[in-house]
């Protein structure tokens, strides 16, 4: 067996990449490379399992760092992985499934959400997303069951940290 590469997303070295060729064509870059090296590990018969969560390990560094490199201005916000991503499992070609979460009084940055999704289009991901504040999260979580199970898997990437303690509290 092929071991992973570690680490798979080397931030030092995408932050080199971008520095010279731009955020898109580093993390296009990236990602050419972290699928070459999942494949091969794939190959050799690394367990599905440990290639569904690196390559989830991957985009959690990749969209971290994205997130930081946005101004939000003084708007709490959070970027959630919910889903099955939530769980920390990507299957190649398998759709990113974030929230964007913010306060119920908070006014969203609307322009930098939109930057923020078209450069992970431009990056050629495939995302399912939603933003979302607190509160309208509660009351679609009461409604739907899909949607609490997506809230019950979801884990924090980036951002404000009280804003998901407050949705796991006021969902549990």
């Amino acid at each position: 067996m092929a071991p992973l590469p570690a680490p798979l997303f080397d931030v030092d070295a995408f932050r080199s990449r971008a520095a010279e060729s731009g955020l898109v064509a580093a993390g296009r870059g990236m990602l050419a490379e972290c699928d070459a090296a999942l494949d091969a590990a794939f190959t050799a018969g690394e367990p599905a399992g440990e290639l569904i969560r690196g390559r989830a390990r991957v985009i959690d560094g990749l969209l971290s760092e994205l997130w930081s490199r946005v101004d939000w201005g003084s708007t709490p916000l959070a970027l959630v992985a919910v889903g099955g991503y939530g769980r920390g499992e990507l299957h190649p070609h398998s759709d990113i499934d974030l929230l964007i979460l913010h306060g119920d009084s908070a006014a969203v940055p609307e322009v930098a959400v939109e930057r923020f999704v078209t450069l992970l289009w431009d990056l050629g991901l495939s995302l399912g997303h939603s933003v979302r504040s607190v509160d309208e999260c509660t009351r679609r979580a009461r409604d739907d069951i899909t949607i609490l199970t997506n809230l019950l898997e979801a884990r924090l990437l980036a951002g404000d940290d009280t804003l998901l303690a407050e949705l796991r509290e006021r969902t549990g």
